[in-house]
């Protein structure tokens, strides 16, 4: 197999592993609203729709109509293009035409986007939801201190087993229990504290719980980032196929704010993922440059645009 077919290769099973990385679901605890819609990080404006108007695509670079959108509606905004006196990019590609006449855009205040600032800040930079000793965990229902020596112990054909000794002062993550054997706290790895006097367990609070799932809110900004990086870098896609790919239930399963935030936030020369892209298929499939072309620009294969499309077949 030629060293080029290898990289083929390697690029279709790198869409199998990502598309089975779907488990990303945490919502941000505190809302911070704007009108009718929630302010999200990468939001640089918004919409109202003063009058029925058109939501729209750029296809060919001509505007294609995607649906009506209705006196009322509010839409957020993470981009602007200069093109057809103006578009302001709602998100997906789609993108709601300027004109003064039907829509309002509005940025958001200093206030608000110090509140969204300080909301998610602290979780994106990595720190910790702690509680006594230990570090509140995803997926974790309460802990255990010890109070008095016990036992850790794992249970084998209806029987406990010691795997050690635990000392007073200790505390463990609890994430599962088991009523047999007088009850029995899930600490992980297959082993289990029996409740007793000697143990004491504790549910994290309601105001734990709402840290614990805003920093993994925030985490998923970080996350759609590093996956929309590796789409880019490694696999040369197009800002739309990895926008689509971030939200897609079969991908990353991101919302769409969180993966308009990474396609917002990353530094590509797509002009050049075009030309990569456009490489395999000249090297690999022998394909024409005019059937490359229409594969790099379809709505159904890369997703590039025009211009990034036609750099690639000049430089080939």
């Amino acid at each position: 197999m030629s060293s080029k077919l290898i990289k083929v290769f390697i690029m279709l099973l790198l869409v199998v592993g990502f598309a089975s990385n779907s488990n990303h679901s945490a919502s941000a605890a505190t809302k911070v609203m704007w009108g009718k819609t929630e302010l999200k990080l990468g939001q640089i404006g918004k919409v109202t729709i003063l009058e029925n108007t058109k939501l729209v695509k750029v296809t060919n670079g001509s505007l294609e109509n995607v649906r009506t959108l209705k006196k009322g509606e509010e839409f957020r905004v993470y981009s602007y293009k200069n093109e057809h006196r103006g578009l302001y990019g709602v998100g997906g590609g789609s993108f709601v035409q300027k004109n003064t006449a039907k829509v309002k855009y509005e940025t958001p205040s200093k206030s608000k986007l110090a509140l969204l600032e300080n909301q998610t800040a602290s979780p994106i930079n990595g720190s910790k939801v702690m509680w006594g000793k230990t570090e509140l965990k995803k997926g974790q229902i309460g802990k255990v201190t010890i109070l008095a020596d016990t036992r850790l112990v794992k249970l084998e054909n209806g029987s406990l087993s010691t795997v050690r000794n635990l000392k007073k002062g200790e505390e463990f993550r609890v994430y599962t229990y088991k009523s047999e054997q007088g009850g029995l706290y899930g600490v992980g790895g297959g082993s289990f504290l029996q409740k007793s006097s000697k143990i004491k367990y504790e549910t994290p609070s309601k105001s734990k719980l709402a840290l614990l799932e805003k920093q993994n809110a925030s985490r998923e900004y970080k996350a759609a980032l590093e996956s929309a990086k590796t789409y880019a870098n490694i696999m040369h896609m197009s800002k739309v196929r990895i926008y689509d790919q971030l939200v897609s239930e079969y991908g990353g399963n991101f919302p769409p704010a969180t993966a308009q935030y990474a396609i917002d936030n990353i530094v590509v020369n797509w002009k050049e993922n075009a030309l990569k892209t456009a490489r395999v298929y000249a090297d690999s499939m022998n394909m024409s440059n005019s059937a490359i072309y229409k594969q790099l620009i379809s709505e159904y294969g890369e997703k590039f645009t025009p211009q990034e499309a036609q750099y690639a077949i000049d430089n080939l």
